[in-house]
């Protein structure tokens, strides 16, 4: 549920132009370890395996692109039936940066596929909120696209899916203007605990953060 309404916030901020927007040189490979690392605490039962470099930059919104990048692990835990294993990449290119999401689970439905990243097709069924809302994938292409990138699906039925997000390096090609950069905020823990409510233990919402088992114990 917080993750439905966080997400059909951002879309109705997203579509009226009135979302923060402070793009900076980020170091996208530190914030996606930062995400994958406390997503590791939460003791997801997929595997999380990342291929993400040590210093790939461009100029992005470090909030926005967190929540984009939570998104796609939050689809993958939610949707995947039978996902063992998500792997997260990190790839530059000449001008660019490629970020991918895939998982080993169930696959899209050919027949899904067209209508994946619009809202309008999915009813807000309550009885079914423990499945999502259909909100996950417009938040990501939105994003993508306030930065001048674009996003594309790709499934494999019965055996995964992927999403690749494609976003410019260079701020005039993604016609975004550098702020200052703010630094982490204290509050990224629970920005992330937001992004993935739907699929973290009830357990981590008691105000004060658990503390992985040592030794698997």
């Amino acid at each position: 549920m917080m993750r439905m309404i966080s997400n059909a916030s951002l879309v109705l901020s997203l579509q009226s132009g009135s979302v923060p927007f402070a793009p900076e040189e980020l170091n996208l490979s530190a914030l996606c370890a930062r995400v994958i690392e406390t997503a590791r605490s939460f003791a997801f039962k997929p595997e999380l395996c990342a291929q993400i470099g040590e210093d790939i930059s461009l100029a992005a919104d470090a909030a926005l692109m967190r929540i984009l990048l939570m998104n796609l692990l939050s689809n993958c835990l939610v949707h995947a039936e039978g996902c063992t294993r998500i792997n997260i990449s990190l790839i530059e290119g000449r001008g660019g940066v490629v970020l991918s999401v895939s998982d080993d689970g169930c696959g899209i439905a050919p027949g899904e596929l067209c209508t994946a990243f619009d809202r309008y097709r999915h009813e807000f069924d309550m009885g079914r909120m423990g499945g999502g809302t259909g909100l996950g994938l417009t938040v990501v292409r939105r994003i993508a696209e306030l930065h001048g990138g674009s996003v594309l699906l790709e499934s494999r039925p019965g055996s995964g899916a992927t999403v690749r997000v494609s976003l410019h390096k260079d701020p005039s090609c993604a016609g975004v203007s550098l702020k200052t950069p703010r630094g982490e905020s204290p509050e990224e823990y629970t920005s992330i605990l937001v992004g993935l409510s739907d699929c973290v233990p009830v357990e981590y919402f008691g105000g004060r953060k658990k503390e992985p088992p040592e030794n698997g114990g």
